[in-house]
């Protein structure tokens, strides 16, 4: 059974990308951060950049308007 709903989410996850939705990481540890976009562009300083990624994740989800964090 867990099998079949790990396919299904994969099977999800790869179906919204094809559509260009964007798919969030699970696990994020920069959720909650006071100033994700300022640390990932800490992180980027440091080349860091699978970090970048998931602090800016974390910026777009806490603002999906800041323009910056989707295109940093």
């Amino acid at each position: 059974m867990m099998k079949y709903l790990n396919e299904q989410v994969s099977l999800k996850q790869k179906s919204d990308v094809s559509r260009g939705i964007y798919v969030f990481s699970d696990m994020n540890p920069y959720v909650g951060h006071p100033n994700p976009l300022k640390e990932g562009q800490e992180l980027f300083r440091k080349g860091l950049l699978s970090e970048v990624v998931l602090a800016l994740e974390a910026e777009v989800m806490k603002n999906p308007d800041n323009a910056e964090g989707w295109s940093l």
